[in-house]
């Protein structure tokens, strides 16, 4: 993991790589590549989980310099499930203040999980209720307005946390995030008896902003 550190690559990428390499190992050792080979190719799973070990598996050997004839799985389109607003809005109210702030901010910007867990205090105007993100993917500079009340809850939220102009606003990873949000969702989905809640990815509040702004603009 330190190679990569010192390549450059981001802590989410290492985190990445660092969960998928230990899967493998618990399954088949990472040492014998024929043997991983094989045992990616039986697992019962997408494609595009398999090809996400293959690319975990591939910075190992060349940490090592090990040869590997790496197999090709590809991701299989399909579109996204749109969460409701109404059920956005169950999941926020049952959760807990920073929970339902990191929510409201996701619903309401796009932001990808590791985007909004990068933002830094500087990266917000408190008073025009702006955000000035920094892509996770080499995108375009953006600046996401959030609401009235979003920024209230994040005032209060900077105010009471101390925090400086340099300070991260959320102390936690990406995966800590969609832990926490997960937890609220599938206690949701219990309460009410709805199976379907629990198919709601973190992820999915980022599709529910790109189709709302998409309806508002006309604008691809």
């Amino acid at each position: 993991m330190w190679g990569l550190k010192k390549k450059g690559y981001s802590d989410h990428i290492i985190r990445f790589v660092r969960k998928a390499l230990l899967v493998i190992e618990k399954g088949c050792g990472l040492d014998d590549p024929d043997a991983v080979t094989g045992w990616i190719a039986r697992l019962d799973a997408a494609d595009s989980y398999k090809r996400n070990l293959c690319y975990a598996y591939q910075h190992y050997l060349k940490h090592h310099e090990l040869e590997w004839n790496r197999p090709r799985y590809y991701s299989r389109e399909k579109l996204p499930k749109i969460p409701s607003e109404k059920t956005i809005s169950m999941i926020i109210a049952a959760s807990r203040s920073t929970l339902a702030l990191q929510l409201s901010m996701s619903m309401e910007t796009g932001l990808r999980p590791v985007e909004l867990l990068s933002l830094r205090v500087k990266d917000v105007d408190m008073e025009k209720g702006i955000i000035y993100p920094s892509s996770a993917k080499h995108g375009s500079a953006r600046a996401l307005p959030i609401k009235s009340k979003t920024c209230n809850m994040l005032k209060v939220y900077v105010s009471e946390a101390n925090q400086g102009l340099n300070d991260k606003l959320f102390n936690q990873t990406s995966e800590e995030y969609a832990k926490a949000f997960r937890y609220v969702r599938n206690k949701i989905s219990n309460k009410l008896q709805d199976p379907t809640i629990k198919t709601m990815r973190l992820y999915d509040l980022r599709h529910f902003f790109a189709t709302t702004l998409y309806h508002q603009t006309k604008d691809i």
